[in-house]
């Protein structure tokens, strides 16, 4: 019942928040369109916990649950991986962006996310010895076979792309954040700004830039490793409580995705074009309206790769935000490492767990062709 509960909450949360969206007109298509698309993922999600868990007795439920609820999370992992990557592109390609990201193919892409999703999740709990080739046990996944650790590898190298996008979207507001410095007065209509302003809009900017993306990596991430280790010692009680620890993170994304892009936080793009623009001494709510496709149109202008105000430093240095930067590297380069390391070591453990049995050349075939 405690599911139950929670399934309905969030639901109803998701639900008001595509209400909200469907109502805004000031957001551009594009932040638009994904995020309506993650929502209705996140309300599959929650719809498949509203099922008691008595009900996943009968062996049919068991499948369509079980089978519907994986393909709602993994479609909403690729609608976030689409979002960090919309993102960067409307800040790294500048008009370029417009052109290329047209309301078809977004609208193509999400569909595409949808199709992609239903064999592969169908790839995670194939089981040629359970009955119409599917396992059935609550919330796990079949491992041992090729395709089972396949279509797991192509998630987990997902989740690593949602991890170089964000190294990526942190270096270039890094490497174009230091041709900013305080314009000279030319015109009434250019207002100059002092580096005391632009300290804390930097400061904002680069904790939005982290919270958005951070709770991606935090909610998902720990559970599909844990789920791995699982696997490999299904029996141990240490294991079991860290699932169920990391099974509750990756519910609570669905609860937190509204939260932080309808109620608490802009996009993070508008972000950092507030933090150019008023580092350059451009009022960014002057030009047209907030977060209209008018005013995203002309702010591209300021995203160039060879900015055309001058390249001179601040005159007082942003110490402490360099050293944020430092520790943020340092995090996502350790995380990317006992990241991979981990899986290499399970992948190894599986190889030769399978290959140390005698098996008949068969098998062999059977397996990894």
């Amino acid at each position: 019942m405690v599911l139950v509960s929670v399934g309905i909450t969030i639901f109803v949360e998701n639900c008001f928040a595509i209400f909200i969206l469907s109502q805004c007109d000031k957001l551009v298509f594009q932040v638009k369109s994904l995020l309506l698309n993650l929502y209705l993922a996140d309300c599959l999600t929650d719809l498949m916990l509203m099922v008691p868990k008595r009900v996943f007795e009968y062996l049919f439920v068991c499948k369509m649950t079980k089978y519907f609820n994986h393909v709602a999370v993994v479609c909403s992992l690729f609608t976030a991986t689409a979002i960090n990557l919309d993102r960067v592109l409307s800040i790294y390609l500048n008009m370029r962006y417009i052109q290329m990201v047209t309301k078809r193919r977004l609208v193509a892409m999400c569909l595409f996310a949808w199709m992609i999703t239903f064999p592969l999740c169908y790839v995670f709990f194939y089981d040629p010895s359970a009955p119409r080739g599917i396992d059935c046990s609550f919330h796990s996944v079949s491992s041992g076979h090729a395709f089972n650790l396949s279509a797991r590898l192509f998630v987990q190298l997902i989740i690593i792309l949602n991890v170089g996008l964000f190294v990526f979207m942190l270096r270039y507001i890094r490497r174009e954040g230091r041709g900013i410095c305080k314009p000279a007065q030319e015109t009434a209509t250019i207002q100059t700004t002092t580096p005391r302003t632009t300290t804390p809009r930097k400061t904002t900017m680069l904790k939005k830039v982290i919270i958005i993306p951070g709770f991606l990596f935090i909610c998902l991430t720990p559970a599909h490793l844990v789920g791995e280790i699982q696997e490999q010692f299904p029996t141990s009680l240490l294991i079991q409580k860290l699932k169920f620890g990391t099974d509750i993170l990756l519910l609570s994304d669905s609860f937190i995705n509204p939260l932080l892009y309808v109620w608490r936080y802009y996009e993070v793009r508008y972000q950092v074009k507030k933090y150019f623009c008023s580092g350059i001494g451009i009022d960014w709510k002057s030009l047209t309206g907030i977060g209209s496709n008018t005013s995203l149109h002309m702010n591209f202008l300021l995203f160039t790769r060879k900015p055309r105000w001058p390249t001179v430093l601040p005159t007082e240095p942003f110490v402490h935000q360099n050293l944020l930067y430092i520790y943020i590297y340092i995090y996502i380069y350790i995380y990317i490492y006992i990241y991979i390391y981990i899986y290499i070591y399970i992948y190894i453990y599986i190889y030769i767990s399978v290959y140390s049995k005698k098996k008949s050349f068969d098998m062999y075939v059977y397996l990894y062709v």
